[in-house]
């Protein structure tokens, strides 16, 4: 596969990244939110390991999907490897390059944070056991979700330039979440 074909790939593998990253923080962040805790902790109580594990289930999801956009490593799917494959393709120009560069070095310190969760909590467990990560780290979901609606300008911003596309992330898995909580409810009381 030529670099041409394979950053039409990259494109597409980090747009479905970007996606369900989106989608896992949609139904973390429905448990979470103060609007729909009350519903939460109503089936949190009648089905606690299912809630439980979900809610942890689906934030590790977002971090793994998040850590994986910006890795550096050239044998994975990620923004540094797709502006490698780019400027072997001589498709943009180098002010086009430097402002997707920069646009990646903004997201920076929100990629350590996620980097630090992915690497001494969830991906790795670190044995310095005095080591608070929510203490350290200081994330917010608001945080992740400016993290992950950067991620989707970017890969668009990118995307519309390399092949006029652009991706449409007007889908959301809080909707659904939020009518399965409310349905629980609901059919408890029947």
């Amino acid at each position: 596969m030529d670099n041409a074909n394979k950053c039409t790939k990259h494109i597409e593998e980090l747009h479905h990244t970007i996606y369900v990253a989106g989608l896992n923080y949609d139904i973390w962040r429905t448990y979470k939110g103060k609007k729909y805790r009350k519903l939460f902790l109503d089936a949190d109580d009648h089905y606690p390991l299912f809630f439980q594990t979900s809610l942890h289930a689906h934030f590790v999801a977002v971090i793994v999907a998040l850590y994986q956009l910006f890795e550096k490593r050239h044998d994975t799917v990620n923004f540094h490897h797709l502006l490698f494959l780019m400027k072997q393709v001589n498709r943009f120009n180098m002010k086009e390059i430097n402002n997707i560069e920069r646009k990646i070095e903004k997201l920076n310190p929100l990629w350590i944070k996620i980097s630090t969760l992915r690497n001494k909590v969830f991906g790795h467990k670190t044995n310095e056991f005095n080591f608070d990560p929510w203490q350290q780290v200081k994330i917010t979901p608001n945080n992740i979700k400016k993290m992950i609606q950067r991620c989707q300008k970017l890969l668009n911003d990118i995307s519309r330039k390399w092949n006029r596309n652009a991706y449409a992330y007007n889908l959301s898995a809080q909707p659904s979440t939020r009518d399965l909580l409310k349905d629980l409810k609901r059919l408890r009381k029947l």
